[in-house]
């Protein structure tokens, strides 16, 4: 019966296995050492020799009997095992000369790029989030010295290899970099990017103060500028892509100070002695237009408008998706009845009988 022979097969494979065993036990160092270098030999010659369709298909077979092995087995138990593996493997280089380490390397990242090639998108989605389910319970479980011990592994390890790289594998490295954080970023709106920057700050200041520090929570948004920096409406997509524009149309102060910029495209300069934000005065020389502060005690809202409209950089003005005199109008609206700075100003303004005063902002209030 084939139910019967194949009891047969398991039986003795057990008895074997249990005979071999038992003969490990009783063996000495020197001879457990011959008979691993004589196994390890042996493997090496059967390997070299294979083809690479046998190659694949022992692949195919160790990745489903593998699979196999870890669907039967529950997480925790899956990451005790993973452990002890671990911990073996780890006392294997030490055993192997470089030509030996260098062949198995190679070896792994070969199975490897041969399995992950013919993955599907699904069972790469589970893959990674099967791995990244496993690391969230690993780093949960370690200690604050285990985890300070692994971060000064990894960052020795990233200054080595950065040390030993070419510009190529630099700017290769830089590129690719960049292209993750781009498409990221892409898809992240400005509420999840404030949620980060939260966690952030709140790691941050847990490592540096022990967590004694508590940053209080972000005020609530008014409702326009909350609804334009959503992303999920035409208007503001069109906000966020001109943000900058807008900003430089609704700046109070302006900036001044001993600048030194470095020749080039630079983002940023050095400032030489003290920076200063300068208001200017509160209205207008005669003849001249409204500018940064000035525009906000202009009483008419359509002059207001072509103010900010008319201080918008001169080589944004020919785009098609030129800053909108609509949104101007909503926003300045907004700041007038929720900016206190401002509110503060136009009540001095026109509470003020005399026509020559002056308005001091004390920075320590």
């Amino acid at each position: 019966m084939p139910a019967n022979v194949n009891c047969c097969h398991k039986l003795l494979l057990f008895c074997l296995y249990y005979v071999a065993q038992r003969k490990w036990e009783e063996e000495t160092e020197v001879e457990a050492s011959l008979r691993l270098s004589s196994q390890s030999q042996r493997r090496q010659y059967v390997l070299s020799h294979e083809t690479l369709g046998e190659r694949n298909y022992r692949l195919y077979c160790k990745s489903v009997y593998a699979y196999s092995l870890k669907s039967k087995r529950k997480l925790p138990k899956r990451l005790q095992d993973n452990k002890k593996a671990a911990s073996s493997q780890a006392l294997l280089p030490s055993r192997q000369s470089p030509h030996q380490k260098a062949t198995r390397n190679t070896a792994n990242a070969a199975a490897t790029s041969i399995r992950r090639s013919q993955e599907t998108t699904a069972k790469k989605t589970t893959r990674n989030a099967t791995k990244a389910a496993s690391t969230s319970i690993q780093r949960s479980q370690e200690s604050m010295a285990e985890k300070t011990a692994c971060h000064a592994a990894d960052a020795a390890a990233t200054s080595v290899a950065r040390v030993s790289e070419s510009s190529v594998q630099k700017c290769t490295r830089r590129q690719r970099n960049a292209i993750s954080t781009s498409a990221a970023r892409a898809v992240e709106g400005p509420t999840e990017r404030l949620e980060w920057l939260q966690v952030w700050f709140k790691l941050a200041f847990k490592y540096e103060t022990d967590g004694n520090v508590q940053l209080p929570p972000f005020q609530e948004l008014p409702a326009p500028l909350k609804a334009l920096l959503e992303g999920s409406s035409p208007d503001s997509k069109h906000f966020l892509a001109k943000i900058r524009q807008y900003n430089c149309a609704f700046q109070i102060t302006y900036f001044d100070g001993n600048a030194f910029r470095e020749v080039g495209w630079n983002p940023t300069f050095m400032v030489q002695g003290q920076v200063y934000h300068r208001i200017g005065s509160l209205l207008p020389e005669t003849d001249t237009d409204s500018t940064f502060l000035q525009i906000y005690f202009i009483t008419d809202y359509n002059q207001w408008a072509d103010a900010r409209m008319g201080i918008i950089p001169e080589n944004d003005k020919g785009q098609d998706n030129y800053p909108r005199r609509d949104i101007i109008m909503n926003l300045q609206q907004m700041l007038h009845e929720t900016n206190s700075y401002v509110r503060s100003f136009k009540y001095a303004l026109e509470n003020n009988t005399s026509s020559d005063f002056i308005i001091v902002i004390d920075a320590d209030k």
